[in-house]
């Protein structure tokens, strides 16, 4: 499912609440970046007042964010400067988009739209206050159906963050209908060259677009790597479509080159593999549980 479709049946499920955009970072950028420092940089980017990046006062960002001024937001914005995300003016604090080289490092993971390289992100249903890990999780189980072990390599966190927010929107009875059992409709076809740049899967045999190939290994990793050749043929033989599996399938290959075997090995590797778990989430959820 794409960005556009996603945003779509995201409002359609919480017509009455704020949807908000939270960055997406590759498995590097999890190293340095903490879900805390990732919403409040968010938030600096995106929500902006006539398409110019505001300068926030802490308390601005703590009654937004909904982290704590004194004791978590110091931490989270001191990191976010040092990193040079963000510059202080005074009394008050400015996002700096990421841009090739110093300030991007390879932590940011981007999509393509038209040649041009875009920030990539989730979407979460936002309230004042509230853990922006409940959000995310929140929205992508209304659209999706998710195990814990898929929102966690989704999120960059562990399984057990994941638990923890179901059972906060459970007792909190947030819980959302899930939408995705309901009879399919029919999928659009893009009429604009941006949302064909943007679509993954095209018509019911769940093909790759060609736009999607000839980025492979770029799209998320924001680097090309030498084993996208492999990726691509495997991807498109065995239909992978879920961009979680797509990830993970990158992961194993490279570590497969990295020990040195063969393309015959690599593909027989891979084969049983799909025989045994399928070509999506469980496969993902395999590869990211343990070391082939």
């Amino acid at each position: 499912m794409n960005i556009h479709d996603f945003h779509k049946k995201l409002t359609k499920a919480f017509p009455k609440d704020t949807l908000v955009k939270v960055i997406s970072v590759t498995e590097e950028g999890r190293k340095y970046l903490t879900p805390k420092m990732r919403w409040v940089y968010s938030a600096m980017i995106w929500r902006r007042d006539k398409g110019k990046l505001l300068l926030w006062s802490k308390r601005e960002m703590a009654l937004w964010t909904g982290i704590d001024r004194t004791r978590t937001l110091p931490g989270v914005l001191s990191s976010l400067i040092k990193f040079g995300l963000v510059e202080q003016h005074g009394r008050k604090f400015k996002a700096v988009l990421p841009k090739a080289g110093e300030r991007d490092k390879g932590w940011f993971a981007h999509y393509f739209v038209k040649d041009k390289k875009k920030l990539a992100h989730n979407w979460a249903v936002y309230q004042p206050g509230r853990d922006v890990l409940d959000g995310l999780v929140q929205a992508r189980d209304a659209i999706e159906k998710n195990s814990a072990s898929r929102l966690a390599i989704f999120f960059g966190v562990d399984r057990k963050t994941i638990t923890a927010a179901r059972k906060r929107l459970k007792g909190l009875n947030q819980v959302p209908v899930p939408v995705y059992n309901a009879v399919k409709e029919p999928e659009p076809t893009p009429d604009t060259e941006d949302e064909m740049q943007l679509t993954l899967i095209v018509n019911d045999n769940r093909t790759f677009t060609a736009d999607f190939l000839s980025l492979a290994g770029e799209r998320f990793e924001g680097k090309s790597d030498g084993v996208s050749p492999l990726l691509t043929r495997l991807a498109t033989h065995y239909k992978i479509s879920e961009q979680d599996t797509y990830n993970q399938l990158h992961k194993l290959i490279a570590g497969l080159v990295e020990r040195k075997k063969t393309d015959k090995e690599i593909f027989q590797t891979v084969h049983k593999l799909v025989e045994k778990f399928g070509n999506g989430v469980e496969l993902a959820d395999h590869i990211c549980g343990s070391a082939v």
